[in-house]
């Protein structure tokens, strides 16, 4: 229904640059929107948490594709997030889309228009960067297209207080986050997501060397 409401198209093919400035930008816009929000007493959106920016959920379909070995990394990761949680307590925190990307975006004469906000929640604004800027960077020249974005962001705002000590942690979490989405899928769609989350996996554990 959102489609038929908001003016625009999708540019999944044909996304460059210029999108990804105009896209870093609407980031920060939406980031100051959720800046200050009182948490409700209900819980009526997701709290993104340790456990749910790592996927949370069943691990069986992934172990199945990458080994048991997952089983320690996801629980590695988990115990960072949380220390990062408890060091920045309520820092940086705020309403969050949690699925930026091309895929949840139309254009109108150059502007995009954010659609999909079945993810929204309480979260780190430097997770919610950290997960576009991934799905930025699995694209063809995913480099410009992250330091594109990044551009546009700093145009509107400084960087979430996060972004610095934890921006590569939360990049791991996503990567995690979408392995575990994907493992399920290998036999809807086809034997080349297999390698696509082998690769996820070690990203991730690239990034957990890195920041040990």
């Amino acid at each position: 229904m959102a489609l038929r409401w908001l003016p625009g198209r999708p540019a999944r093919v044909g996304f460059g640059p210029a999108h990804a400035r105009s896209l870093g930008a609407a980031a920060a816009d939406l980031h100051a929107g959720g800046r200050g929000c009182e948490l409700p007493q209900s819980g009526w959106l997701k709290s993104w948490d340790h456990s749910l920016m790592a996927g949370a959920g069943d691990l069986g379909a992934l172990s199945a594709v990458v080994g048991d070995s997952v089983l320690e990394t996801v629980a590695d990761l988990e115990d960072r997030l949380a220390a990062a949680e408890e060091s920045l307590g309520k820092a940086g925190y705020g309403v969050i889309n949690a699925d930026l990307g091309p895929h949840n975006t139309v254009w109108n004469a150059g502007r995009p228009g954010l659609v999909d906000f079945n993810d929204s929640g309480w979260g780190y604004f430097a997770f919610d960067l950290a997960r576009f800027l991934r799905g930025l960077a699995g694209r063809e020249g995913g480099d410009a297209l992250v330091e594109s974005a990044l551009e546009g962001y700093q145009e509107v705002a400084d960087l979430p207080e996060a972004y610095a000590p934890y921006g590569c942690l939360f990049g791991a979490a996503a990567d995690l986050f979408l392995a575990r989405y994907l493992a399920p899928q290998i036999a809807k769609r086809g034997p080349e997501t297999t390698q696509r989350v082998r690769d996820l996996i070690r990203g991730v554990n690239r990034a957990l060397e890195d920041v040990a």
